[in-house]
């Protein structure tokens, strides 16, 4: 369903994207250009599954951040 809508510059942002356990970066890569994966624990920091890790609150990290996503992933 997402490869529908998704284009190659297409942005996700994946939310409690942790420590990359999650397998679903991996399926979204090819058919969106940039995933960023924000999460306030420190494993983000190391997801390889994302393509910018963001230390951060989703309420902290969206007043940063103006540009829009085309697609949300929520992790719990």
């Amino acid at each position: 369903m997402v490869a529908a809508y998704a284009r190659p510059d297409s942005m996700a942002l994946d939310v409690g994207a942790s420590d990359g356990y999650q397998d679903h970066p991996t399926c979204l890569k090819p058919v969106v250009g940039r995933i960023v994966g924000v999460d306030p624990s420190p494993g983000v920091l190391v997801n390889e599954r994302v393509d910018e890790r963001i230390r951060s609150t989703l309420k902290d990290f969206v007043p940063t951040r103006p540009q829009s996503f085309d697609l949300e992933i929520v992790s719990a």
